[in-house]
């Protein structure tokens, strides 16, 4: 069974409709809190100390809480207590499909029990997509620092569901492309629609973002930029020197589809594709160092 989130799960099982779910992740939304929102409730943070850990999250593996206990802005006892009022007032997506009256609490635990089942099937491991591949552990540790910077950085919770090679990308709307050089001679890019991209911007930003303009793709593009340098970084302690060329945006229309000889010829090329709640995101690690593979 492919990696799936909950909503999509009732979806297919015909529980809720398309609306209910929209509603759902709407009402959710409007309830959770992020560790810095509540440190700012508290008076323990102010806007600009938040700013400042978020931007510090861009070039460290941290959350957010840990940052702010590193940098002295509160300290262990105020984050427990902080994560202790997250876990009270952030609700589940079942919780928000109770809220708005599309499940009752016997249909969720029934629901819960089926997908629990089915998903137990599923390989959780990053690492066992990458098992036939002669650079599992470079794939590995490109795919886990880029579920994680989606998460903290952009806000969005992302699900590997295996890996094929090759490149294809074929539902993008936007690639963004970032080459490297030294001991890592290969390239990292992401494929995604419009609407990820109006989502990374806006988290970028802090701005709200209606359009795809030259401003979100520069936003979307220094965040492709965080995860290649979070990636540089991690083979840096791994004894590699690697350098970081500036990354390139591509807005595919018709035929102007970058190939992988556009982006990196003769690399080998391993594509992972990305679940979101409600679309996709391509990934794909070149890797220069690895003769190109027929696609499989």
């Amino acid at each position: 069974m492919a990696a799936k989130f909950f909503g999509q799960f009732l979806l297919e099982r015909g529980v809720i409709s398309g609306e209910q779910l929209l509603a759902a992740v709407e009402h959710q939304k409007s309830h959770n809190r992020r560790i810095g929102t509540l440190a700012v409730e508290r008076g323990l943070l102010d806007d600009t100390a938040v700013k400042q850990v978020l931007m510090m999250q861009r070039v460290v593996d941290a959350r957010f809480g840990e940052l702010a206990v590193s940098q002295g802005l509160f300290d262990d006892k105020q984050l427990e207590e902080l994560l202790g009022e997250q876990r009270r007032v952030n609700l589940m997506l079942g919780e928000a499909l109770i809220a708005i009256e599309a499940l009752d609490e016997t249909t969720l635990r029934q629901e819960l029990t089926r997908f629990k089942a089915e998903a137990a099937d599923t390989t959780t491991d990053i690492g066992e997509f990458y098992r036939e591949f002669g650079n599992a552990d470079i794939l590995t540790l490109c795919t886990d620092i880029t579920v994680k910077i989606l998460q903290r950085v952009g806000d969005i919770q992302a699900k590997p569901m295996g890996a094929w090679r090759g490149y294809r990308s074929r539902t993008a709307e936007y690639v963004v492309s970032q080459r490297f050089a030294g001991d890592f001679p290969g390239a990292f890019v992401l494929g995604v629609s419009a609407t990820t991209v109006l989502q990374l911007a806006t988290q970028m930003t802090s701005e709200a973002f209606i359009d795809v303009d030259e401003l979100a793709l520069d936003a979307v593009a220094e965040f492709v930029n965080i995860i290649a340098g979070n990636f540089c970084a991690a083979l840096s302690n791994q004894g590699m020197k690697v350098d970081l060329k500036p990354p390139k945006v591509v807005t595919v229309s018709g035929d102007n589809r970058p190939s992988a000889d556009d982006i990196l010829p003769e690399a080998n090329v391993i594509e992972t594709p990305l679940l979101l709640p409600d679309e996709m995101i391509h990934l794909a690690l070149f890797d220069a160092r690895y003769a190109k593979e027929a696609d499989g």
